[in-house]
């Protein structure tokens, strides 16, 4: 079994690479904008990501 996958500690990992991104701006112009400054954080924030031992076995689930 796949033990990491026991809480939801990485996803709120990445959402916080995407808030810290985006807590320099201090005027929003569009929705659009806001897409592209969370995907730029959760880039980020990928970078520092490992991988999960048994990775490789996750579509057996």
């Amino acid at each position: 079994m796949v033990t990491s996958l026991k809480s939801t500690k990485i996803i709120e990992s990445a959402f916080e690479g995407a808030r810290s991104a985006a807590r320099d701006v201090k005027r929003w112009q569009s929705g659009e904008q806001v897409l592209r400054w969370s995907a730029a954080g959760l880039l980020e924030a990928e970078e520092r990501f490992h991988r999960l031992q048994g990775y490789r076995e996750l579509p057996l689930w």
